[in-house]
């Protein structure tokens, strides 16, 4: 785990980060999410599809 004592001054740009849209298959919400393990912003649920 990494943590810092200060502010981070950093540009992200949302063109360059692999969005991609899913499914979730308990609750069927649809939403975008970038990452290795993404989950269900509304349920928490990690049982997704590519939607």
């Amino acid at each position: 785990m990494c943590s810092t004592s200060g502010v981070i001054n950093a540009e992200i740009d949302p063109e360059g980060i692999g969005f991609k849209k899913y499914r979730c298959r308990k609750c069927g919400k649809r939403f975008k999410a970038a990452g290795r393990y993404p989950e269900c912003p509304t349920c928490k649920s990690e049982d997704l599809e590519l939607a």
